[in-house]
């Protein structure tokens, strides 16, 4: 099993223990590596267990300030419209005391297991297309 999902796992048994601290530590190495591989949709996963670690910790503002990051590099990776406005709802939901009870990281996951169009990050496929047209 590769290392950034052995860190994932890691930090979620962490997270099941409420060990919060090393889960969170183990949670930002695993997006680190992910997203160091360009394995965007597993990073993407990753932080809602980053986002649950921080609410746990009461780390309310940094949660939310990752929830805001995330969005905007799910924006750059040309996720749909209904999947920006669903993750958009996040913020609303960690600041409400809603993102754990309501079980809205799950809903999202699914979301995101139907829906994730897998492209090639850092690719102009509109720039692409007219070259091969030429």
């Amino acid at each position: 099993m590769p290392l950034q999902f052995r860190l994932w796992l890691l930090g979620k048994i962490y997270l099941r223990a409420s060990q919060f601290e090393k889960s969170s530590a183990s949670l930002t190495l695993a997006y680190n590596t992910f997203i160091g591989v360009h394995l965007h949709f597993d990073a993407t996963l990753v932080t809602l267990d980053r986002i649950e670690a921080l609410i746990y910790l009461r780390r309310i503002p940094e949660a939310i300030k990752l929830a805001q990051r995330m969005e905007k590099k799910l924006k750059a990776w040309g996720l749909r419209d209904d999947t920006l406005r669903l993750w958009g709802l996040i913020g609303r939901a960690i600041e409400f005391g809603e993102f754990i009870e309501t079980g809205f990281s799950g809903r999202i996951a699914a979301h995101l297991r139907v829906n994730w169009i897998p492209r090639p990050s850092r690719v102009d496929l509109v720039a692409d297309d007219r070259r091969f047209r030429q």
